[in-house]
């Protein structure tokens, strides 16, 4: 990941250029932000860096009076370079998340395979303690008369 700062020196752009180009590909809200520095990770930089203007490069063109056909076709390949490189971005992205869901799909099927192993083992551990304890006896009552319950002896 590098700076907009880094980013504007290693292609020898002011890093106001950079921001501006961020924000018209659209990954301005998606950079990361450490300690107030943005950070661009590489299909973002690739995104930022397809943006580039005439006007950024001091070429200012001049307003032609009629409109050709020629003009708006590097505008619609710059366009569809910005496309690309961020449907690329998204892909990506979507590639991650995949092998996270699958990873914790994974670990859920183990931690409920361990969480069933255990269950059992315990079950069997108190089915045993119960049948090892030993049983008490029952009191042993005598049985006794109607006259020796009332008066004794």
């Amino acid at each position: 990941m590098k700076t907009l700062k880094q980013i504007a020196e290693e292609n020898g752009l002011s890093k106001q250029a950079v921001r501006k180009r961020a924000q018209r590909a659209g990954v301005l809200d998606q950079l990361q932000k450490i300690n107030g520095t943005l950070y661009a990770d590489e299909a973002q930089e690739q995104m930022i860096l397809a943006g580039s203007t005439s006007t950024e490069t001091g070429n200012r063109e001049q307003p032609t009076k009629e409109p050709t056909r020629e003009a708006p076709e590097p505008e619609q390949a710059q366009e569809a370079g910005q496309l690309t490189v961020f449907t690329e971005h998204l892909l990506q992205q979507i590639q991650i998340k995949d092998d996270l869901i699958r990873t914790l799909t994974e670990q859920n099927r183990k931690l409920i395979e361990s969480l069933q192993f255990e269950q059992a083992k315990n079950k069997q551990l108190t089915t045993t303690a119960e049948a090892d304890q030993p049983k008490e006896p029952e009191p042993k009552t005598e049985k006794r008369s109607l006259w020796q319950r009332l008066f004794g002896n």
